[in-house]
């Protein structure tokens, strides 16, 4: 877990993650949009999950109505941060990457409903304890957030990315070594007698 890799390894990963998770929020949206445009709710797993179709145009679970021109610019700005700060990391973990790749998708899926649509399409309904209805976004984000807290508790204690090795070979090598009072005294005396 707490092996960095290249660039050339988080970047694809970090890409094809975020994709794949784009397409799997809006295919299913479509299909609970059209499955479930009728009304009424689908039984997934009987007393515990169900798939019933709710529009919301607040937050996450309907909170703060109305304020969609905010909660699209912060779609905008979370996502295009995280990819932003993901094509400038030289090493991450692959931990840290998958969480920044669920992240970035729930924040952009849903962003991309509220762009096309004015709302988000909320359709998975836990039926086990009273929690508002969610989608395939909403659960990335909030895997994301697991696994970056994963990160932060038993990783490499931090979420940003370190120099290359390279870098820090060269860093270290351009470093004097710190000179003690005996080996200075001796240095000059060394001089001395070359006189």
């Amino acid at each position: 877990m707490k092996k960095l890799h290249s660039r050339k390894i988080i970047l694809p990963l970090f890409f094809v993650l975020l994709a794949v998770l784009l397409v799997a929020d809006r295919f299913t949206k479509v299909v609970a949009t059209d499955a479930l445009g009728g009304g009424g709710a689908i039984p997934f797993i009987p007393g515990f999950l169900d798939f019933v179709l709710v529009h919301n145009v607040g937050a996450a679970f309907g909170l703060m109505e109305g304020a969609q021109p905010f909660f699209l610019a912060l779609a905008l700005a979370a996502s295009l941060g995280i990819i932003i700060f993901m094509a400038f990391t030289r090493q991450q973990t692959l931990l840290v990457t998958a969480a920044f790749a669920f992240v970035c998708a729930g924040a952009a899926g849903n962003g991309i409903d509220r762009a096309i649509s004015g709302r988000v399409t909320d359709f998975i309904h836990t039926l086990f304890i009273d929690f508002p209805v969610f989608n395939v976004a909403d659960s990335c984000i909030t895997v994301g957030v697991i696994l970056l807290l994963i990160a932060l508790l038993f990783g490499n204690g931090t979420l940003f990315s370190r120099l290359d090795a390279r870098d820090d070979e060269a860093a270290l090598e351009q470093t004097p070594e710190p000179v003690t009072a005996d080996e200075s005294s001796l240095d000059k005396t060394a001089q001395g007698t070359e006189r």
